[in-house]
């Protein structure tokens, strides 16, 4: 049963991850093309693409909980493996979550 929770760990740790770079990059590519440009137009353009990626985060978050909490089962387990795969995508999807809380906490204290 724990391999089972340990698998749906892992796929959602995945797209919790997945969820992590793409709003990163989609994030950060907006903001440094509006800073390139210049140009009004991508100014306002941030006004769409900063609730998108807020969003994206939000479903960071959520698949990441449910990546801990199927995860938290697996770290004790008897199987080493399973441990290993457990403890490794805990660790990096709490330190994403860390991440996109200093990102965002950044993007909104900058002036």
């Amino acid at each position: 049963m724990k391999k089972g929770r340990v698998i749906a760990g892992a796929v959602f740790g995945t797209l919790s991850i997945a969820c992590f770079v793409f709003a990163t990059t989609f994030l950060f590519s907006a903001i440094a093309e509006a800073n390139a440009s210049g140009d009004a137009g991508q100014g306002i353009a941030l006004i769409v693409v900063i609730p998108i990626a807020l969003m994206v985060y939000g479903g960071q978050l959520f698949t990441g909980v449910i990546s801990l909490l199927c995860m938290a089962g697996g770290l004790k387990s008897e199987s080493r493996p399973i441990r290993i795969v457990a403890w490794v995508f805990l660790v990096a999807v709490v330190t994403l979550f860390v991440v996109a809380i200093a990102l965002i906490t950044y993007l909104f204290l900058r002036q």
